[in-house]
C-alpha cells in the first residue's frame, strides 16, 4: 500500500493522520504502514513519506499515536523503490542490475536504473511473510492465517470499509468492493485500480465517506493530476535540500 498523503516536508500529514484514526477507530488489529520511504532520493511517488534522521519525529509519534488509538498495534513499512523510482521525480534510480522496467507502453515512465555496486547494496533482513492481494473476504483472510502465512493484508478493503474489522468480529459477512474494470489495457486498468484505492484513502483522510462508485477513469484523472503537482514539490523540495 502507498498513501501518498505526506505534507509539503514529506512527514505524515493531518490528512494521513485522520485516514490511520480512521482504520483505528474500525477495529483493525494490525496496521502496516504504507510505504516510509528511508532514502529521501529514491521515491515510489511524489507524495511519499521519508524518515532518514530525526526531522519531524513529533508528526511521526502523532502518526504512531493515530494509527494505535483503537489498541491496534503499528508497524512501519520501510521501503526502497529500486528500479521502481519515477522518472518525473528527476532523480537516479539505483536498483540490483541495469535492466530497465518492462510494462508495455508505460515502461517510459522508469528511466534505466544504475547497477548498484556492493558497498550500495544494504544486508537483508529475514521478516515475517504477508500475503495481499485484493483480500476482501473474511474466509479467505482467515484461510491465509489459518495456512501458516503470519498476516493477511486488506489495505484495499480498509480504503473502502475502514470498520471492516470491526464488522468481521461481529460475524458479518462484508465484502466492499470498487467499481469493475473491464478495460482492455490491462496497465491502464490497473493504474486506475490504485487511483481508486488512493481516491478513497485521501476521502477518509478529509474524514469523507468512501466512494467505492468513483468512476475508475476520474480517478485515474485526479491521481495523475495530483502526482504531477507533488512532482513539482518533490523537486523543488530536493532542490532546497541540496542547496542547505
Amino acid at each position: 500500500m502507498e498513501e501518498n498523503m505526506a505534507d509539503g516536508d514529506h512527514a505524515p500529514s493531518a490528512g494521513l493522520l485522520r485516514l490511520y484514526a480512521a482504520w483505528a477507530e474500525g477495529g483493525a488489529g494490525l496496521i502496516v504502514t504504507g510505504n516510509v520511504m528511508v532514502d529521501a532520493r529514491a521515491m515510489t511517488g511524489p507524495g511519499g513519506v521519508v524518515l532518514e534522521d530525526d526531522r519531524h519525529l513529533d508528526r511521526f509519534r502523532a502518526w504512531a499515536a493515530a494509527g494505535r488509538a483503537g489498541g491496534a498495534q503499528m508497524w512501519m513499512q520501510i521501503n526502497h523503490p529500486g528500479r521502481q523510482m519515477p522518472a518525473a521525480l528527476g532523480q537516479q534510480t539505483l536498483a540490483p542490475s541495469a535492466v530497465a522496467i518492462d510494462i508495455g507502453s508505460l515502461s517510459k515512465r522508469f528511466p534505466r536504473p544504475r547497477e548498484m555496486t556492493a558497498a550500495d547494496i544494504a544486508a537483508v533482513a529475514t521478516m515475517p511473510l504477508m500475503v495481499t492481494g485484493g483480500i476482501r473476504r473474511r474466509e479467505v483472510a482467515e484461510k491465509v492465517v489459518g495456512s501458516g502465512i503470519a498476516m493477511a493484508g486488506i489495505a484495499t478493503a480498509l480504503a473502502i470499509a475502514p470498520d471492516l474489522p470491526r464488522h468481521w468480529r461481529l460475524g458479518r459477512p462484508d465484502v466492499p468492493t470498487l467499481r469493475p474494470i473491464a478495460w482492455q489495457n490491462k496497465q491502464l486498468a490497473s493504474s486506475a485500480h490504485m487511483a481508486a484505492v488512493r481516491y478513497q484513502m485521501v476521502r477518509l483522510g478529509r474524514r469523507r465517506p468512501a466512494a467505492p462508485g468513483v468512476p475508475p477513469a476520474w480517478a485515474l484523472l485526479v491521481s495523475q493530476a495530483d502526482a504531477r503537482c507533488r512532482a513539482r514539490r518533490y523537486r523543488r523540495w530536493m532542490e532546497k535540500r541540496a542547496a542547505a
